[in-house]
């Protein structure tokens, strides 16, 4: 099996824990424990990415396009080269404090990292957008987006200096040597206050969704698949509850049966003291626009031949909102924006955005419509660190703002400490361990919460 997996590793050049273990048939976290012995044994790392690849050498130097898994960049490699814009280039000595990357955008890059200490405050965020590649440069591609910007960033494109041996920098504040970095102040945003309990939002009991086993000429069932198998828990306005767990243990499953995407087997569903469970298609419409999900696959849940204002109007009209199209598209605008997309982001056609900015699109269709309680299956596994900050920031602020709740389904356990109130822990098809943020990460009771922590790479 270890052979398999180095096998795939190298073959793939790209890990992803998740699509290895699938390939593999194997359990995730044990997967994820023989990859952090591999890279022990032989000396250089393995990363895993869902969706840039990242080259490796046997001395362990690496090289991302996009630099996303910090964590495990900071973890397991001895150097990285990272690009900004496909020109701004620098070396990264890792295995040293994040304070000694000698360029504002890597310290920005970090600090947007979400962490237990960063809760009571919004994350970093790289303001503005990336500069279009179409453009010439004459000037640091950066200045418009930095913090320590001064004029001669404005008219002058800097070199690539080398302030220590094998250590590159392309910015002129590193032009005469090494030097501590100054931090910026004030753009972590303001200490945020602890929202209190409101009213019970959703209630769930034991809820199953069982998929029949068909076989034979006439397709009869002869067993069943028990995806969720008896969960129960109940979800406050203005909380967020997280679900984490391996991949295949029910989490999606459980999302989409709490909005009648899936027909569940049995349970109770009750949204707004309403008993949801038994309700049809059409007794279900009223309620859409209070329940929405942003889906993990940026890719599928956008209809290609649509333009993007066209996409996220026709669930408008669908529910009603607003009176008309002009009142429509003045709301859109206002979403793309606070999704951090250019406004006319509206008139092009999905093919035309990378997967990250897909996925901002689809959180900006669900915010359109007004939601009381959002599922979010992985919504930010595809976004860089700066833009999965930006829309971190972009839910609590919401969720401060207009008290929605949030089921969010994801792998990340950084931004499960971050984001959430409450988490359950899921383990073939059923709750595990069920509790306060804190209490579960901190102090976890069940032997399979543990050997899921153990198996998180932290920097």
């Amino acid at each position: 099996m270890l052979e398999r997996t180095v096998r795939f590793c190298i073959v793939a050049e790209t890990l992803s824990i998740k699509r290895a273990a699938e390939q593999l048939r194997v359990d995730q976290s044990w997967l994820s424990r023989q990859i952090q012995q591999l890279e022990s044994e032989l000396g250089f790392a393995l990363f895993k990415r869902t969706t840039r690849s990242i080259v490796l050498t046997p001395q362990g130097e690496a090289f991302l396009p996009v630099a996303r898994e910090l964590a495990a960049s900071a973890d397991k490699a001895r150097r990285l080269a990272a690009e900004l814009a496909q020109a701004t280039r620098q070396d990264l000595r890792l295995g040293v404090s994040r304070y000694s990357f000698w360029m504002p955008a890597r310290q920005k890059l970090f600090d947007a990292l979400p962490s237990t200490e960063r809760r009571a405050r919004g994350l970093a965020v790289i303001r503005g957008q990336v500069p279009s590649l179409t453009r010439k440069f004459d000037r640091c591609r950066f200045a418009d987006r930095c913090d320590f910007v001064f004029d001669r960033c404005r008219f002058e494109a800097p070199g690539l200096y080398e302030p220590a041996p094998g250590h590159l920098a392309r910015c002129f504040l590193r032009e005469d040597g090494p030097a501590e970095p100054r931090i910026a102040g004030g753009d972590a945003g303001e200490k945020r206050a602890q929202p209190a309990s409101g009213e019970r939002l959703l209630a769930v009991e034991d809820l199953k969704v069982h998929f029949p086993i068909r076989k034979g000429i006439l397709k009869r069932a002869v067993g069943q698949v028990k995806a969720v198998d008896g969960v129960s828990f109940e979800l406050r306005e203005g909380r967020t509850l997280a679900l984490v767990g391996e991949s295949g243990c029910g989490k999606t499953t459980t999302g989409k049966a709490l909005l009648k995407l899936i027909e569940p087997t049995s349970g109770k569903i009750v949204f707004r003291n309403q008993d949801i469970t038994k309700l049809g298609r059409g007794q279900m419409r009223p309620l859409r626009g209070a329940m929405q999900i942003i889906f993990q696959d940026p890719y599928s849940s956008l209809n290609p031949r649509l333009r993007v204002q066209e996409i996220l109007l026709e669930g408008m009209r669908s529910l009603g909102v607003a009176q008309d199209d002009a009142g429509r598209i003045e709301l859109l605008n206002k979403a793309i924006l606070d999704v951090g997309l250019p406004a006319d982001s509206l008139m092009r056609y999905p093919h035309e955005f990378s997967g990250g900015q897909r996925q901002r699109i689809a959180i900006a269709r669900a915010l359109a419509v007004d939601p009381r309680l959002i599922v979010c299956d992985e919504p930010t596994s595809a976004l860089d660190v700066s833009v999965q900050a930006q829309i971190l920031n972009l839910l609590r602020s919401l969720q401060e703002r207009r008290g929605i709740a949030y089921l969010f389904i994801t792998h990340n356990i950084a931004v499960v400490d971050y984001l959430a109130h409450d988490v359950a822990v899921m383990k073939e098809g059923r709750i595990v361990e069920h509790g306060p943020v804190d209490e579960v990460l901190r102090r976890p009771q069940h032997p399979y919460t543990r050997e899921l922590l153990s198996a998180v790479l932290t920097a």
